[in-house]
């Protein structure tokens, strides 16, 4: 009896020292720096694309999965799971990834994290802040933010800048103002409604739409000049709407064209009292906003649906290549101090670029 005992007793012992308790998972040899080794690709407005690049090798296959988590709300949102490949590069083991995600309009900063989730179930985090308003011209800076241009405009349609007051149209045929951005004092012109806001050291010129134009009086704080580009006007031989205003060199530029015709769209020139001085044809396709630099007329106009920035030689009347707009519902436009400033009617604030980006 005590023979059979023992016996069962080795037998029980030999079976629980052989019993599988699972596979044996590796140390993970991965570490932060190893995984930062990734590309954030800003591809258009409204997308970018993370991406290994060719040095994200890792000792062993330790990354099972990665998830895009969204961090720009309080409460945080997976985005997408993918599981990754890998390539056997030497001795080591490239990690393959592509992940792809768009954003609304609205957004131009977004932050994102990766979490790679490893085999033994941990993870490591890696943050990443996405400024989408840098594509496509990188050197963009943030002048003001949304929030505050909906503080004192809601949407903004133009913009003008002399040192330290915006001038502005607000969207939608809406009013003309000023708004010191260091004292956030605003103050609104006498108008019925229009788009179109320019200004220099004495005057603010806006648009009366469809055809008049105002002149404000910094020193009178009045209206002292209006006019209507009609064919009562000396020197207009029919009624044209305005598409964009700007001063350069004491005089006001406007683009003019008459609705509904097949007519070009043109630049006239106005002396700073609104007299008329002449007018030159400047594109054949839709135009708008304008600014003025060392007689190059910039504007907007729609080229398959899509903005570009145009380009117009006032010294030789002829139209430069097309430049990438800067925003994709780009607004207003003016250039103060070699910055190029721009307003986006979704995203709602103001940023601006080195005008050498493109010149």
């Amino acid at each position: 009896m005590i023979k059979r005992i023992i016996f069962t007793f080795i037998v029980i012992f030999l079976f629980s020292c052989n019993k599988t308790t699972g596979p044996i998972i590796p140390d993970i040899t991965t570490t932060e720096a190893d995984l930062s080794n990734f590309h954030t690709i800003i591809a258009d407005y409204d997308s970018v694309v993370f991406k290994n690049n060719a040095e994200l090798l890792l000792k062993n296959k330790d990354v099972k999965e990665i998830v895009l988590i969204n961090k720009t709300s309080e409460i945080f949102e997976d985005l997408k799971i993918i599981k990754p490949t890998y390539t056997k590069i030497g001795n080591k083991y490239r990690l393959e990834f592509e992940i792809p995600t768009l954003v609304d309009g609205k957004t131009y900063i977004k932050y994102y994290a990766l979490k790679f989730n490893m085999v033994d179930d941990s993870y490591i985090e890696i943050d990443k802040t996405v400024n989408f308003y840098k594509y496509p011209y990188e050197n963009a800076q943030i002048f003001l933010h949304s929030e505050e241009v909906e503080s004192f405009a809601g949407k903004v349609q133009d913009i003008s800048i002399k040192q330290s007051v915006l001038y502005f149209y607000t969207g939608g045929g809406g009013n003309p103002g000023e708004y010191n951005f260091l004292s956030k004092d605003v103050r609104f012109f006498p108008s019925s409604g229009g788009d179109f806001i320019t200004a220099n050291d004495s005057f603010a010129y806006y648009h009366n739409g469809p055809h008049g134009i105002y002149r404000y009086n910094f020193v009178q704080h009045s209206v002292d000049i209006q006019i209507l580009i009609s064919p009562d006007f000396p020197g207009i031989n029919k009624w044209y709407s305005v598409y964009g205003l700007a001063t350069y060199q004491e005089n006001l530029y406007a683009i003019i064209h008459e609705a509904n015709s097949e007519e070009d769209f043109f630049l006239a020139k106005f002396d700073k009292d609104l007299n008329f001085l002449d007018s030159t044809s400047m594109s054949s396709t839709f135009s708008i906003f304008l600014a003025i630099n060392n007689g190059i007329a910039y504007s907007y106009i729609i080229l398959d649906g899509n903005y570009k920035l145009q380009r117009f030689d006032t010294n030789t009347n002829i139209l430069l290549n097309l430049l990438p707009a800067p925003t994709l519902y780009p607004t207003g436009m003016d250039i103060f101090n070699e910055q190029f400033y721009y307003s986006d009617w979704n995203r709602l604030a103001i940023f601006s670029i080195p005008l050498s980006d493109i010149e």
